[in-house]
């Protein structure tokens, strides 16, 4: 049995002021312009079962003896005249119908042709991102390796700046020994001076300058050493600035792709999202409830 919706309803009791109204039989256009509703399966059911029930009550007229012979006829032909006016309306609702099912379905193959076209579009987007997110990460893991490079390279500077250091402690160390033995030798020549004739004070003051300027070219041989020694340790320690720099300049560089990663992760998932929401079935409201209840 039929479900009787607020639709039919209206719809059924509109034929009644339609035929009262206008002085002729309802339509499924004239329904539909009284009761804002594009629904042309329920106006078409209830415009038939107000036919079967305007015929009937007629029938029922019909049998009463007491009506004129001239009655009788006028409602028999006002009878002829609501069928065949009904089958004519009833006609053009079905090609009218057959008309808008034929443009329904040239829609729905346009909309479907396009939705497949979309689907495609953004498989090709998705691969192209997905391809793009391969190098990015390839390009990251090739920085990792850079950067452990350069910490690899970066410790063996420091390894090599300490020993130097640690070599330099132990030439100062050195030279503080031969500066202390330097000053017990000097004492003990004092000595022997004082004990000895003036010949031989003369020959060890001679013999004295002679060492005190072997020991001088000693010292500044030391000394020079000492300042090579020193420079090699600033250039060290400009070299390490320098690795530092070049650590700094690719830890920002990471940031920046990180940056950029998360940019190319928002981008894709809203375009997915609109992605999604395109390919859900367009509603076009009214045309796409007559399909369904035609189905």
């Amino acid at each position: 049995m039929p479900v009787i919706s607020d639709s039919y309803n209206r719809a059924y009791d509109a034929c009644d002021d339609v035929l009262i109204e206008e002085g002729r039989f309802p339509t499924v256009e004239a329904i539909r312009n009284r009761i804002d509703t594009n629904s042309p399966a329920i106006i078409k059911r209830a415009i038939n079962d107000w036919l079967l029930n305007f015929a009937k009550k007629h029938k029922e007229r019909l049998r009463r003896p007491d009506l004129p012979d001239a009655l009788l006829e006028a409602v028999d032909n006002i009878w002829k005249t609501a069928t065949d006016q009904s089958k004519k309306v009833f006609d053009v609702d079905v090609k009218e119908f057959q008309l808008r099912e034929e443009t329904l379905e040239g829609h729905l193959q346009l909309h479907k042709e396009t939705n497949e076209k979309l689907t495609q579009e953004w498989q090709d987007k998705e691969a192209a991102y997905v391809q793009q997110l391969e190098l990015s990460n390839d390009r990251i893991k090739s920085l990792e390796q850079q950067l452990e490079t350069k910490d690899t390279v970066l410790l063996v500077h420091g390894k090599q700046l300490i020993d130097t250091q640690q070599t330099l402690t132990i030439t100062e160390a050195t030279l503080q020994e031969l500066r202390r033995a330097q000053e017990v030798q000097a004492t003990e020549w004092k000595v022997r001076f004082e004990q000895e004739h003036t010949w031989h004070l003369k020959r060890i003051e001679e013999e004295k300058e002679a060492l005190r300027l072997a020991n001088k070219t000693q010292i500044e041989r030391l000394s020079n050493k000492l300042q090579a020694e020193s420079l090699e340790r600033e250039i060290q320690s400009t070299k390490i600035n320098q690795v530092m720099g070049k650590l700094d300049n690719l830890l920002e560089t990471l940031s920046k792709k990180d940056i950029e990663i998360a940019a190319l992760r928002t981008t894709l998932e809203v375009q997915e999202r609109v992605i999604k929401q395109k390919s859900l079935p367009t509603r076009a409201g009214k045309p796409i409830n007559r399909i369904k209840k035609r189905n």
